[in-house]
């Protein structure tokens, strides 16, 4: 998984912020209500009771979802189970037909290398719902996904709903899935 350094800027910005502000608003209302001079001892004390605060707020502020949190976690752990799993090294083979879809048993094992993606009951696409920050997030992972989807010449259909993208991948000249389905997923497992 890539780091979004610029999500990361802006989450430091506002925790810098919200710090700063802390430390200003706390240090006023120890002057008012005291009326004493702030000492480098009470600047200490305030500094400490503020880090947590300015932590919880931009939590708040920048609406961390932790139950994707919670989904990359044992996402990352699935993956590395199944270090084995090659698909993110193949590349997609043009299909015209001539061949069968995969069977259910070979589609049942492929599910378990790629982790998070479910097979629908006719076995005949597999599909799984990526949640994001927001709209615009939302768009430049559906960006991405096209970009991996024109390299290897298999194409996904992409549904979005605000924050929410589902990607389903089907072999559609054999009417089910083949391994270019499980290279695809693979792939956009590695760019999320």
């Amino acid at each position: 998984m890539k780091m979004n350094w610029k999500r990361f800027e802006v989450l430091m910005e506002f925790f810098i912020f919200g710090l700063v502000v802390g430390i200003v608003e706390d240090l006023i209302a120890v002057k008012v209500a005291t009326g004493e001079p702030i000492t480098w001892r009470i600047f200490g004390i305030v500094f400490l009771v503020a880090i947590p605060f300015a932590f919880i707020g931009e939590i708040l502020v920048d609406r961390i979802d932790f139950v994707e949190i919670w989904r990359r976690v044992f996402d990352r752990r699935d993956k590395s189970k199944s270090a084995g799993s090659n698909f993110s090294t193949k590349k997609c083979v043009p299909c015209e037909g001539g061949i069968p879809p995969l069977s259910k048993i070979t589609v049942d094992n492929y599910l378990k290398e790629i982790g998070g993606w479910s097979v629908d009951p006719d076995c005949k696409l597999i599909f799984r719902d990526y949640r994001l920050r927001d709209f615009k997030e939302a768009m430049i992972f559906a960006g991405k996904v096209a970009e991996i989807a024109n390299t290897e010449d298999h194409h996904p259909d992409i549904y979005i709903s605000y924050d929410k993208v589902k990607i389903t991948l089907s072999t559609h000249a054999i009417g089910g899935l083949s391994e270019n389905d499980f290279i695809m997923a693979s792939k956009i497992d590695d760019m999320a």
